[in-house]
């Protein structure tokens, strides 16, 4: 028996590599190709190897759904080895055997899943009659509120001969399944989190002229609870004048509906590698200078990020000014160079800058594999439960073109080739909490085909995540717009 831990991860793998081999080859077949005997078989072996041993391995409660990830990737096998070509009825047979397992009929999602594979076989008809009852039992049990219609569907195609598309995928997908499918997808790509996809690239431009200020937020997941920033802040003179006793400051703060100063959600690396407040010497006639500094964000909460600069309110000695030849305009030249006389320095506060979803969130991709051939996802509705949705005036978002929005952070799921399950969503982007690696956020934009966007709707796994994602989604699309 196979236990779960790297070993089962790497039973998870090739199940995977070979399910993806076998639906190439048959799309090979398809197109005229010839095929391949030898890779069936070892297939199929595989395929009844790992299913349903992989699934009654013992294990941590933790690692729970790795073995379902891992269960439903071998149930991807078993169906592409019995459209290459494979034996069906001993196919069906093993996993008709395996709906006997008291493990496997108390894990409803992991019941239904299987006689779906089964029903996919064309051979639900031989599952007996008890088990029967109880999928289907199960089945209603498990419909979403609002979207039980998913789910009728389902209970009208397990009681008929066949169907069209994939029943297991469209009907499979707890949280914890989906959490490590998207583990494992980053198993095939492994710069995948660590690569642009979930970081703002470039540097945004917070403070115009004399001094032109630009920030740039790099996040990373440090730990649980936590999301490590980054801060690049490149302070430019655009002039031909120079700054001395350049100083930046940093302050972060969420301000509360009653207006007070919430500050448990981040802490600064005050102290432990930079200080909030950095002074640069001076700043010569087109040259710039970078500074860099760090916090920590501790939960998903609207922040901003505010600097403030200040520098000596002086004529610098040596100004070169092209009037090198009149000493008699050194005082014009005082007077020209602030308004402010009896200030000793000059003080700006740049405009503050919110943090994106990018701090809070990187791209999920557990939806996508193995595709359902329904957009948006089933998957969606049972592993996001909570939902609120208005439109988009309601929210503050009239006038924002929506279908062109592209938050970093979030991932968009693609529907070329899908059947539309839901009608009226237009875009539905997935993303997962960093700061747990367990809450999934889902946004379905709503509107009529060849229309604007008009419902925004907000699905979460968490009550908790829902209400603070949607009480704030005006903040949200705003700073994701930078």
């Amino acid at each position: 028996r196979l236990k779960i831990d790297s070993q089962g991860l790497f039973v998870l793998v090739i199940c995977r590599e070979v399910a993806l081999a076998l639906q190439a080859k048959g799309d090979a077949v398809t197109q005229g190709g010839s095929p391949n005997r030898a890779l069936v078989a070892l297939a199929a072996g595989i395929a009844r190897h790992a299913f349903p041993h992989i699934l009654l391995a013992s294990g941590a409660e933790e690692m729970s759904g790795l073995k379902e990830a891992a269960s439903w990737w071998a149930l991807a096998l078993f169906r592409n080895v019995a459209r290459s070509g494979g034996d069906v009825l001993a196919l069906t047979q093993s996993l008709v055997e395996s709906l006997r397992h008291a493990e496997i009929q108390r894990a409803s999602h992991t019941l239904i899943t299987v006689a779906a594979a089964i029903h996919d076989l064309g051979a639900f008809g031989q599952i007996e009659a008890q088990v029967q009852t109880k999928v289907l039992a199960e089945l209603r049990g498990n419909a979403a509120a609002g979207h039980s219609w998913y789910f009728d569907a389902a209970l009208q195609a397990l009681q008929t001969a066949s169907l069209s598309r994939n029943l297991g995928f469209y009907l499979a997908g707890s949280s914890s399944i989906l959490r490590w499918l998207h583990c494992l997808e980053e198993v095939g790509d492994p710069g995948h989190f660590e690569g642009t996809a979930s970081m703002a690239k470039r540097s945004v431009p917070i403070s115009g002229p004399p001094l032109m200020i630009y920030l740039r937020m790099l996040p990373s997941c440090q730990r649980a609870g936590n999301s490590h920033v980054t801060l690049r802040i490149d302070v430019c003179n655009a002039t031909t004048l120079t700054f001395r006793n350049v100083s930046v400051g940093l302050s972060i703060c969420r301000s509360s509906l009653l207006g007070k100063k919430d500050r448990t959600s981040w802490s600064l690396a005050t102290g432990q590698v930079r200080p909030c407040e950095q002074s640069i010497e001076s700043i010569h006639c087109r040259s710039s200078a970078s500074l860099w500094s760090e916090m920590t964000v501790h939960g998903v909460q609207p922040l901003c990020i505010s600097l403030s600069v200040s520098y000596d309110n002086i004529s610098p000695p040596g100004l070169d000014t092209g009037a090198a030849d009149q000493p008699s305009s050194a005082n014009a030249l005082q007077e020209i160079w602030s308004d402010e006389e009896d200030s000793s320095r000059l003080n700006f506060v740049c405009h503050p800058t919110p943090l994106s979803l990018s701090v809070f969130f990187r791209p999920f991709h557990g939806f996508d594999c193995p595709c359902s051939g329904m957009f948006p996802p089933p998957m969606v509705f049972r592993a996001c439960p909570h939902t609120r949705q208005g439109p988009l005036s309601n929210l503050g978002l009239s006038g924002f073109d929506l279908q062109a929005w592209q938050p970093v952070g979030l991932h968009k799921l693609q529907h070329a080739g899908c059947s539309l399950a839901l009608p009226g969503v237009q875009s539905c982007f997935a993303g997962l909490l960093a700061l747990d690696s367990v809450s999934i956020l889902c946004l379905l934009i709503r509107g009529p085909v060849g229309g604007s966007a008009e419902v925004l709707e907000v699905r979460t796994s968490n009550e908790v995540l829902l209400e603070e994602m949607y009480g704030n989604m005006k903040f949200w699309v705003l700073a994701s717009l930078n």
